[in-house]
């Protein structure tokens, strides 16, 4: 999932944009990272 510091956002187009514009407001890089808790199920 796109990641903004700790915020996650959907795929959607609509959690895209919110991502963008949340790394633009912030200054951070958008991370595409699986949340722990599923990460852990997966392995």
């Amino acid at each position: 999932m796109p990641q903004v510091g700790s915020r996650h956002y959907s795929y959607t187009p609509k959690g895209q944009m919110a991502a963008r514009k949340a790394a633009k407001k912030t200054g951070k890089k958008i991370v595409n990272r699986m949340p722990k808790k599923k990460r852990s199920m997966l392995s």
